[in-house]
């Protein structure tokens, strides 16, 4: 039986009075949903009153996609926390070890994570399973013996790259599609906002249990070193699965981050561009400094692709204001890059470090002038968000066949 409300807000005698209803509902939601219903099993179905009881009563549906179980989680998590440990259990070479399997340890269970999530099919699954495998067996046993050093250090800082792109096919269930792609890139971006919080509480943990243990002269850093990178390994796949039941922490508090750090980053670039063209430095020679500027330009790509994934049809011309500014800046710092890898290769030699740097600049640039172009329209016509979306997910396949260049050509390029 209805509960029938003490004070009376008349929704029927103002049932077609919008505003008066919106008002009501606003003063007081609780009351106007008793009063609404007690009406609305006692009146006849009109299309206002359907609406209302939608909007009042509507319970979204359930994504179709089945929720990956708690247990497989616990599971996948062991899984890279042990993996973490086989250095140790079996005595190898440490940093030779992660150099090699890094990208195994962060992104093939998060494959697993999504094919379960995604119902891949038998083939599917099974081809994402023998590329993986066989990426293990090349970097770890078949790799060119003869390659040199420099082309190993390449090898290795791209084979991770080639497994997150892996990653993103599974996320994309075994398909290529714009929306997948670009849904995948604000995955990435969620993941790193809850990662940051996880990592800071972990900080937090960890500090705090060793001042209480070191009160009573118990130094406990050995096990805060030894399981560390155990509980590190874990964080991706947990975030993860948090994101997926809980989004609606990411979708509020990340917006806040890429309207705030957007504009902040321009400003930053711009003062970084002022102060370079004026430096009285050697920056044509300086490795590190060429470095640097190469890392700058990935992380703004990355935060204008963020940005970019909270953006909605009709948004407000500043945020996208900010974000031509921040691409307008990102371009001028990576055509230096260009400037200076083309430089170094005319002035000394080719090296394989040189044609990469120069080749995933040029690549770069060329991704951040059609991304540029793509803002102005939206700028232009906000209701075109899809554009730049497109322009950055259809770039993709090319990162990934120059990744794919850089691991299996290179070696019997520079031997």
């Amino acid at each position: 039986m209805s509960h029938k409300p003490t004070q009376k807000l008349h929704i029927q005698e103002y049932i077609h009075n919008a505003e008066y209803l919106e008002e009501q509902y606003r003063k007081s939601p609780s009351l106007f949903k008793a009063e609404f219903d007690a009406l609305y099993e006692e009146s006849v179905k009109s299309p206002i009153l359907e609406f209302w009881n939608l909007r009042l009563n509507y319970k979204q549906k359930k994504n179709y996609l089945p929720s990956v179980p708690i247990e497989w989680v616990v599971l996948l998590s062991l899984i890279c926390g042990l993996a973490t440990k086989i250095p140790n259990i079996f005595n190898m070479d440490e940093p030779l070890f992660f150099s090699r399997n890094v990208g195994f340890i962060a992104f093939s269970v998060l494959t697993f994570y999504f094919a379960y999530k995604h119902e891949l099919s038998k083939k599917v699954s099974a081809i994402i399973a023998a590329i993986t495998l066989f990426l293990i067996i090349y970097i770890n046993f078949l790799f060119p013996k003869f390659a040199s050093t420099s082309v190993l250090d390449l090898v290795y800082l791209h084979l991770p790259l080639l497994l997150w792109c892996l990653l993103g096919i599974t996320f994309s269930k075994g398909k290529f599609s714009v929306v997948s792609t670009f849904g995948f890139l604000k995955y990435n971006g969620d993941m790193v906002v809850i990662l940051f919080i996880m990592m800071i509480s972990m900080g937090i943990v960890a500090g705090l249990a060793f001042a209480l243990f070191s009160l009573i002269d118990l130094d406990i850093s050995f096990f805060i070193s030894y399981f560390g990178s155990f509980f590190i390994a874990t964080l991706p796949i947990i975030a993860t699965h948090i994101l997926d039941q809980k989004a609606q922490i990411v979708s509020k508090v990340a917006p806040v981050i890429a309207k705030i750090f957007s504009p902040l980053c321009s400003v930053i670039l711009a003062i970084y561009i002022i102060t370079a063209i004026f430096s009285t430095g050697d920056i044509e020679n300086d490795r590190e400094f060429l470095r640097i500027s190469n890392i700058v330009s990935i992380a703004v790509m990355a935060l204008v692709t963020f940005s970019l994934g909270f953006l909605k049809e009709g948004s407000v011309k500043w945020n996208i204001i900010s974000l031509i500014a921040l691409s307008t800046v990102v371009v001028i710092v990576n055509s230096f890059n260009v400037g200076m890898s083309a430089w170094r290769i005319a002035e000394w030699s080719i090296t394989p470090n040189r044609i990469a740097l120069f080749s995933t600049n040029l690549l770069m640039i060329v991704h951040l002038i059609f991304i540029l172009i793509s803002l102005i329209r939206l700028f232009k016509t906000p209701s075109k968000i899809h554009i730049a979306e497109n322009t950055i997910a259809l770039f993709m396949p090319v990162y990934a066949l120059w990744t794919l260049v850089v691991i299996f050509i290179f070696p019997f390029l520079f031997i």
